[in-house]
């Protein structure tokens, strides 16, 4: 009971969450029933399940067998997927516990909000992220966004507490630790983790305890990622916890750009290929060196600076190119939305009307999510003008800021709504306070 009563405080947290459950349960049904892939339909599904039966059957973290170790991917999912497939070798039962982890996280969603605003605006802003697309069909496929919501949410979670109501050092330790398991599961939060820090300074700047507890989350985030550094530096000399930069970089930035330097011309392929002669890369017997390098040897660290140079080469053609690019892409960030392709694949054995996902989803979509921005930028703007304490205004900062750098971390990459996903709850909660206000000065001006 005292556990039950630690994850739910409230009567109003055990509604969300059989809520959140019994809607993922419709989604979990039809991915078995009806979708095009089952579990495994989204981008990385395939690769992680590759990597959790692998490491079953080698006690390492490969790509594939005959390959050397692997980096593409840090070690937490992994280890889950592992886990819980070695119990039962079950996919339907690992995705069956994602699914409770992926209710519980807007527990801890609608708590920020109950938090920074109020208990009715995060129940609004949760349910808005509950019902996304993206969200719910991540919940039932093989991916690593619902375990990183969990840990990133509870280091939120556990900040905003420690920043606004007592700065109990424990929050501190937990926040670190919940920040530190969030990058052993997507690392793209590392440049993220100096914002929390800074934020921490400037709220308790005058504080003697300030710079000792900005330290010690330091200290414990580089203990959490130590060993797979470690292990990283073992292997390949080197302390980087992935090897995807010169692959998103060369096979992702640089095509992006070359569609509007050379309009017409389909430039993947030739990179793939330019890339296989000049690294004179064969990699494994039973697919073209194009296939295998593609899959596999792209993400090697030995071929990392190639990538990266080439693909800083390419884009030297024209910067003011690439950052019209790069801002165009990141406009696109806070309006895209996934869910006329995730509904589609979602779909796919019932042969609905095409036109229901394009242009109707495809454009309502993006429609929705218009409004939804400019909701939270006068949510925004009207939390900053009635709350002036130093938290606060920290904290919608560094809100902002995350916005704009998993913006610009998509510009290149093709998955946007993917990479919304961690600051889609501000989205959400913020919208909802925005038209809350705008509700109230409404009625008041009737």
């Amino acid at each position: 009971m005292n556990l039950l009563r630690n994850l739910f405080r409230s009567k109003r947290e055990t509604s969300i969450f059989f809520f959140a459950l019994a809607v993922q349960s419709i989604i979990l049904y039809l991915t078995m029933k009806t979708a095009s892939g089952g579990f495994l339909w989204t981008s990385d599904a395939e690769l992680y399940f590759d990597l959790g039966r692998n490491l079953l059957e080698t006690g390492g973290f490969y790509m594939h067998p005959d390959l050397d170790p692997q980096t593409i991917r840090t070690p937490l999912y992994p280890l889950f997927v592992a886990g819980l497939y070695g119990l039962t070798h079950s996919l339907f039962f690992v995705i069956a516990i994602q699914n409770i982890i992926a209710a519980y996280v807007l527990v801890i969603i609608y708590r920020i909000g109950a938090t920074l605003v109020s208990e009715r605006v995060a129940l609004i802003g949760t349910v808005l992220f509950m019902l996304e697309a993206r969200r719910l069909t991540n919940a039932s496929q093989l991916m690593s966004e619902t375990l990183f919501m969990l840990f990133f949410a509870l280091s939120i979670y556990w900040l905003i507490i420690y920043l606004k109501t007592k700065q109990d050092r424990k929050l501190i330790i937990g926040s670190a630790i919940a920040a530190g398991l969030a990058i052993m599961t997507r690392p793209f939060l590392i440049p993220v983790i100096p914002l929390f820090v800074l934020l921490i300074l400037f709220v308790f700047w005058k504080k003697k305890f300030a710079i000792k507890h900005a330290a010690l989350y330091v200290i414990l985030v580089i203990a959490v990622i130590m060993p797979w550094s470690a292990r990283n530096y073992y292997h390949f000399k080197t302390i980087n916890p992935i090897s995807t930069a010169g692959a998103n970089a060369y096979l992702t930035a640089a095509p992006r750009f070359l569609e509007y330097y050379e309009p017409g011309e389909e430039r993947y392929a030739g990179l793939v290929t330019q890339a296989v002669g000049d690294l004179n890369y064969t990699g494994l017997p039973h697919l073209t060196p194009e296939e295998s390098f593609v899959r596999f040897g792209i993400f090697e660290f030995q071929y990392q600076d190639y990538l990266t140079t080439h693909a800083r080469e390419i884009i030297s053609q024209d910067y003011l190119l690439f950052g019209r690019v790069i801002a165009q892409k990141m406009g696109v960030f806070f309006i895209e939305s996934s869910a006329s392709r995730s509904y589609s694949i979602l779909f796919h054995q019932l042969n609905p009307p095409q036109q229901i996902f394009y242009p109707f989803l495809y454009f309502g979509g993006r429609i929705w999510w218009a409004i939804m921005f400019l909701l939270m930028a006068f949510g925004f703007w009207k939390y900053l003008a009635t709350h002036k304490d130093k938290a606060s205004r920290g904290i919608i900062a560094t809100i902002i800021i995350m916005m704009l750098f998993f913006a610009f971390i998509s510009s290149m990459n093709k998955d946007t709504p993917r990479l919304r996903i961690p600051i889609t709850p501000f989205i959400t909660l913020f919208a909802a306070y925005g038209a809350t206000i705008a509700m109230k000065y409404k009625l008041c001006k009737d």
